[in-house]
């Protein structure tokens, strides 16, 4: 971990603001609807990942560039369009670009800072952890298309590069001290096991290739489906044990001793900066804590009356300690659904009294498949572009 992370930062945003490496946006008389459209298209292609999240198929063949080389060229173009965007007079913008134009200003600014504090090290997390994220990410891609089942398989054949660059990063995070804490990679870690355990034909990096379109020839599905499957055995499965082996034998013994981001290397810093990118404030972590508490006590003042009317009983002062008890956990799947859907019968009925009418949600909840287990089943799918087909958590 870097000291003197503030004036490192000043440093770094002064030399961001003169140097520009960009052709396209060397003058401020290139519009900056055209800055914009040409900023949005060069982080698709930096992060291809998040492309396909969007909606955007251009980069689905490929993962993003996690090697030393590829970092330094991403956070070149975050710098250099931070330079670029700063030489527009924001007061001669219309209204919507000057709020476009500060945004913009905002999330460059708060990468390149967030960066600077090695927040790319850490990578490893139960839940979208890059293990988790391969998954999530296939599951985005459409596969309709002769194109899109060959999208498909580059991704696979390109998992081990992928690996190779993340064990890369966590050498590096652990060369700094920026490790997760030991719960998150014992997590993560069990995930990992489970999905090298999964069979074959459960898994779902493999799902479009056992329900093809019904335009697919069976001599085209049958080969497609034989590349996917070879590419499984021989590049998935080798690079997850590789993964597996990794998490156990070299990450975990270095895994932080303190669940929370200062106890890393310069976390105090650290937390401070990323309290300003998470809550859009100046504010410190203090003030921040401050604010929840006297959040939290207006809210509990105006739900009295509420839990009155609706005759609720009053929050319990070892409601903590119930929490701990082991007799008030759930000890099977059957009971957790029996108890969600009895508090579904009590609290649906007053959703419209307490907040007058219910917004249509562009998210629904599924159970997961029972095919499949916890671990492996991807987390979300997110809503069409169109928003004509609603997303989904599991």
């Amino acid at each position: 971990m870097k000291t003197l992370l503030t004036a490192r930062f000043a440093i770094l945003l002064t030399c961001s603001l003169l140097f520009s490496v960009h052709s396209f946006a060397q003058s401020p008389a290139v519009p900056i609807q055209d800055f914009f459209k040409s900023y949005f298209e060069e982080n698709l292609k930096d992060e291809p990942e998040n492309a396909t999240g969007v909606g955007r198929h251009d980069y689905d063949d490929r993962w993003s560039d996690l090697s030393k080389a590829g970092r330094d060229a991403h956070l070149a173009h975050l710098r250099s369009r931070l330079a670029d965007l700063n030489k527009y007079d924001f007061s001669k913008l219309s209204e919507q670009d000057q709020l476009s134009a500060r945004l913009l200003n905002y999330e460059l600014t708060s990468q390149i800072e967030s960066n600077d504090i090695s927040t790319h090290l850490l990578r490893v997390g139960q839940l979208y952890g890059f293990h988790n994220r391969v998954y999530l990410t296939m599951d985005r891609m459409p596969a309709r298309t002769l194109k899109d089942y060959q999208n498909i398989l580059a991704r696979l054949h390109g998992i081990p590069a992928l690996i190779d660059q993340n064990l890369a990063i966590l050498d590096e995070a652990i060369q700094e001290g920026w490790t997760q804490p030991a719960i998150v990679v014992d997590r993560a870690t069990r995930q990992i096991d489970a999905q090298v355990a999964q069979e074959k034909k459960d898994s779902a990096l493999l799902a479009p290739f056992r329900n093809f379109p019904s335009n697919f020839t069976p001599q085209e599905q049958a080969k497609l489906r034989s590349d996917a499957e070879a590419s499984y055995d021989t590049e998935f499965l080798p690079a997850w044990r590789k993964l597996q082996k990794y998490m156990k034998e070299t990450y975990a013994p270095h895994a932080r001793k303190t669940d929370g981001i200062g106890g890393a290397p310069g976390g105090k810093e650290a937390y401070a900066i990323l309290v300003r990118r998470l809550t859009t404030t100046k504010a410190t972590p203090e003030e921040i804590h401050k604010t929840g508490e006297a959040e939290l006590q207006r809210l509990e003042a105006e739900c009295s009356p509420l839990r009155v009317k609706l005759d609720l009983p009053e929050r319990s002062p070892n409601s903590r300690k119930t929490g701990r008890n082991a007799e008030q956990h759930f000890r099977s799947k059957e009971d957790m659904l029996i108890y969600s859907r009895n508090v579904a019968k009590i609290i649906e009925p007053q959703l419209p009294v307490l907040f007058k009418r219910i917004p249509i949600l562009l998210y629904g909840v599924r159970p997961i498949p029972p095919d499949r287990e916890a671990a492996t089943a991807t987390n979300a799918q997110a809503p069409s572009p169109d928003g004509s087909t609603p997303g989904w958590f599991n």
